[in-house]
């Protein structure tokens, strides 16, 4: 069982989709118009095996605010994902403060997974105002995940892992994962779980996850910044954050 809160495109449910452990998929979305937008002009991104994700009986549907669902929802999940745009804005970043990720922790099964996009986008080329804010604001809900999940949290961004990538890896997206327990993630059962996938992946392989995880590690000096609160939502000021020393030295540390 998997909650999905926001992906108003619908490619990572149609992604989702292809994993046969994969039995339920509640999507939350808060507003319809997202939903009908994408029907209507990225049909390509919701399809899976010719079908609208939409039709498909493992889809439940949901329109309201995704917070409110998961605090009234008696459910629990293997897998909570948060699938929103622009972790600083104001109306996303709630998302991202710990109280949430606390109610997240406290709705997953044992072992199970929380996943947070945290920035998307070319990481290379001009704007580098723009990189320390989008990476300040990643180190900060990564810094949050940790304060709740403990050692099981890891940040995937490509700020970290520069020095590990290959020609062919896409340096486009960021994440912050944390598991309830140990994370599990050995290239065997990895390998096993993609091969599975039915259509299967064409980008991501066991080998370019695991060059992903391993640069994934959260750095001590994440440790010198804030934890994003309700009342002190501090992941919506990331640009103040960009020009501290730490995260200055850590996106110097990545080149």
């Amino acid at each position: 069982r998997v909650l999905v809160i926001g992906c108003g495109a619908g490619d990572l449910i149609a992604s989702a989709l292809s994993a046969p452990r994969v039995a339920l998929i509640d999507q939350v979305e808060i507003d319809p118009a997202v939903i009908e937008t994408a029907r209507r002009h990225i049909p390509e991104q919701n399809t899976h095996r010719g079908k609208s994700i939409w039709e498909n009986p493992r889809v439940r549907l949901r329109y309201e605010d995704g917070r409110q669902f998961l605090r009234d929802s008696p459910e629990r999940y293997d897998g909570i994902v948060v699938d929103l745009p622009n972790l600083s804005r104001e109306a996303v970043g709630p998302f991202y403060s710990a109280e949430f990720m606390r109610l997240a922790r406290e709705r997953l099964k044992p072992g199970g997974i929380f996943l947070a996009h945290t920035f998307q986008g070319p990481w290379t080329g001009p704007g580098e105002g723009g990189r320390r804010r989008s990476f300040a604001a990643s180190l900060i809900a990564a810094r949050t995940a940790r304060s709740v999940f403990g050692s099981n949290a890891y940040l995937m961004h490509p700020g970290l892992w520069l020095e590990r990538r290959k020609p062919d890896d896409i340096l486009r997206v960021g994440m912050v994962m944390a598991s309830k327990g140990p994370l599990d993630a050995s290239e065997t059962k990895v390998r096993e779980r993609m091969r599975a996938l039915s259509p299967p992946l064409r980008w991501l392989t066991p080998e370019r996850y695991r060059r992903w995880l391993d640069g994934a590690g959260l750095p001590p000096d994440v440790e010198a910044l804030p934890i994003s609160t309700d009342d002190r939502p501090t992941i919506l000021y990331a640009g103040l954050w960009a020009r501290s020393e730490v995260v200055r030295r850590l996106l110097s540390a990545s080149r």
